[in-house]
C-alpha cells in the first residue's frame, strides 16, 4: 500500500537527532531565493536601485544550486536502497553546489522543451496569444498547470538517469528516458507518488495562502515546509526509481 509508505517517508526525517538544525538550514537556503525574487520585483517597480541586481542573482542562484545538490544526495541514497534514517550533513557545500549546477542545466533544458511543447499546443488550438478572452486565459492556465505537472513528474526519472550515467547528455537520451517512463508507469507506485507530491505541495500552497495575511510568516513557513517536502519526496522518488522499486521493509512502516 502506498499510503503507509508515504506516511513512513513523511515521518522518517524526524528520526535524525539533528533534523531540526538540518531542516532549518535547508529552509533558510530555500528562503533566500524567494527574498531575491522579492528584491527583483522591487527593482522592477523602481523602489530600489537596479545596482542591487548582482546581489539578487547571487542570492537566487547559489542557495538554489546548493539546496538541489543536498536534495539530490537524499535521492541518490534512496536509489542505492539506503534506509531513510538520517539526513545528510551540510558540510560538503562545494560538492552540493557542483551537482546542483548540473541539475540546473538539466532542469532548464526540460523547462525549455516542455515550454516549447506547451507553445505548440497553444498554437494548434488557437490559444496564442491568449489576449483578454476569459475562455482562452482559462485554457492557457490549465495548460500551464498541466505542463508544470508533467515537468515535475519527469524530473525524478531524468535525475535517476543522470545518477546512473553521471553525464548531463544522458538525461536527454529519448530512448532511455522513454524506457524509464514506461517502466515507472507500469509499476503503478510512481504515479501514486506523483499524486502524493502534488497533494502535499497543494496543501502547503493552501497553508501559505492562509498565512499570507502575514507575508514574512508565510514566506518562512513556506520555505521550511517546501524544503522538508522536497527531502521527503526526493527519497520517495529515489526509492521507487531504484533497483528495488518497492516499499521499505514492512518493519519500517509504522
Amino acid at each position: 500500500m502506498f499510503g503507509p509508505f508515504l506516511a513512513f517517508a513523511l515521518r522518517a526525517p524526524l528520526q535524525d537527532e539533528r533534523w531540526r538544525q538540518k531542516v532549518l538550514v535547508g529552509g533558510l537556503l530555500s528562503l533566500l531565493p524567494n527574498l531575491a525574487l522579492l528584491l527583483a520585483i522591487f527593482m522592477a517597480l523602481g523602489k530600489v536601485s537596479k545596482m542591487l541586481a548582482p546581489v539578487a542573482v547571487v542570492f537566487f542562484v547559489l542557495p538554489t544550486v546548493v539546496t538541489w545538490g543536498y536534495v539530490y544526495r537524499v535521492f541518490v541514497d534512496a536509489l542505492n536502497g539506503l534506509e531513510f534514517r538520517r539526513l545528510p550533513e551540510w558540510g560538503d557545500w562545494l560538492s552540493y553546489a557542483g551537482v546542483g549546477v548540473r541539475l540546473g542545466v538539466i532542469y532548464l533544458g526540460y523547462l525549455f522543451l516542455v515550454g516549447l511543447g506547451a507553445l505548440a499546443v497553444m498554437a494548434v488550438f488557437g490559444l496564442f496569444p491568449p489576449g483578454d478572452d476569459p475562455t482562452r486565459l482559462s485554457a492557457v492556465t490549465l495548460l500551464a498547470i498541466g505542463a508544470a505537472m508533467m515537468l515535475y513528474g519527469l524530473l525524478p526519472i531524468v535525475f535517476a538517469r543522470f545518477a546512473a550515467e553521471r553525464k548531463i547528455w544522458a538525461s536527454f537520451d529519448p530512448g532511455a528516458i522513454l524506457s524509464d517512463i514506461g517502466r515507472a508507469v507500469r509499476g503503478g507506485r510512481f504515479t501514486q507518488a506523483c499524486l502524493g507530491f502534488y497533494l502535499c505541495f497543494g496543501l502547503l500552497l493552501l497553508l501559505n495562502l492562509i498565512l499570507g495575511v502575514v507575508p514574512p510568516v508565510a514566506m518562512f513557513v513556506g520555505s521550511i515546509g517546501s524544503f522538508y517536502l522536497m527531502v521527503v519526496f526526493a527519497w520517495v522518488f529515489g526509492w521507487l526509481s531504484g533497483i528495488r522499486g518497492a516499499d521499505p521493509p514492512a518493519a519500517g512502516v509504522r
